[in-house]
């Protein structure tokens, strides 16, 4: 039977679990402590613009010329977290 201790302890466990791995990961140890910044703000870049160009340019067609904003952020962030990777 569970007694009030193992329900503490098991919240304990899961509150630190939880921070650990999703509040905040240890990134140093994984050796990802730097270098993933910019890869991260260009596919933000990239995701946020996608949906914008696309709906702007269904809009008014003068639009798809802002089509190498979200393409060349995503294909150079990609580039960089590929590069990143391999060299780790």
């Amino acid at each position: 039977m569970a007694t009030a201790d193992d329900s503490a302890g098991a919240h304990r466990f899961l509150r630190h679990w939880l921070h650990q791995s999703l509040i905040r990961p240890d990134l140093k140890n994984a050796g990802l402590d730097a270098g993933f910044q910019s890869t991260a703000i260009l596919l933000i870049v990239g995701a946020v613009t996608m949906p914008a160009v696309c709906y702007l340019s269904a809009w008014k067609p003068a639009f798809r010329n802002l089509f190498f904003i979200p393409a060349i952020s995503v294909t150079v962030g990609i580039a960089l977290f590929v590069w990143r990777i391999i060299n780790l």
